[in-house]
C-alpha cells in the first residue's frame, strides 16, 4: 500500500469511528429507567426555575383531582410562561411528574412535609423562591391562580422583562 492511499484510508476509518462514537448511545449512569424517577424527589432543584402545582388525591378517579387536572390542561401555554411544573401524587396509582414516575419514598415525604391527609384532595402552590404561596383542599380555577401568581412580585418582573424584549 503506497503513502498515497494510506493518507485518504486513514481519514476514512477516522470518520468512520467518530460517526460510530457519535451514534452510539451512551450507557445508563444508574437503574433509573427513563420512565422513572429516583428514589428521592428533590424539589429545591426546581428554586428560581419554576413554579410548582402539587395535587395530591386519594385516587386517579376523585372528582376533584380530574376537575384540576381538567382545569390546568385547558391552558398549556399559559402554565408555560408562567414556568410551571404540575406534579401529581395519588394515594392510589402511584405518583409522576410529566411522564416520570416518582418513588412513594418521595410521595410519602412530601406528604408528610406537607402535612396532607392521603384521603382528601389538595392542591399546593410552590413559588420560585421554594415557599407555599396557596393550599387549597378544592379546585383552583385557573383565573384564580394566573391572578395570584400575576401578582406576585417575581412574576411582575418576569412580565416587565418580557416586554422590554
Amino acid at each position: 500500500m503506497s503513502r498515497d492511499s494510506f493518507i485518504p484510508l486513514f481519514f476514512v476509518v477516522m470518520v468512520v469511528f467518530f460517526l460510530f462514537l457519535a451514534l452510539a448511545e451512551p450507557k445508563p449512569a444508574s437503574k433509573v429507567r427513563d420512565n422513572q424517577a429516583p428514589d428521592s424527589l428533590d424539589l429545591s432543584t426546581f428554586r428560581w426555575k419554576n413554579r410548582l402545582i402539587l395535587l395530591f388525591g386519594p385516587k386517579l378517579g376523585d372528582p376533584q383531582y380530574r376537575q384540576q387536572v381538567e382545569a390546568l390542561s385547558q391552558d398549556a401555554p399559559g402554565l408555560e410562561e408562567r414556568d410551571i411544573l404540575v406534579f401529581h401524587f395519588l394515594n392510589q396509582g402511584g405518583a409522576f411528574y410529566q411522564s416520570k414516575e416518582i418513588s412513594p419514598n418521595s410521595t410519602q415525604k412530601l406528604q408528610k412535609k406537607y402535612k396532607i391527609d392521603p384521603s382528601t384532595f389538595t392542591c399546593i402552590l410552590i413559588g420560585k423562591d421554594g415557599g407555599v404561596k396557596l393550599r387549597k383542599e378544592e379546585v383552583v380555577q385557573l383565573n384564580s391562580l394566573y391572578a395570584l401568581i400575576d401578582s406576585m412580585p417575581m412574576r411582575q418582573s418576569e412580565m416587565r422583562n418580557k416586554h422590554k424584549h
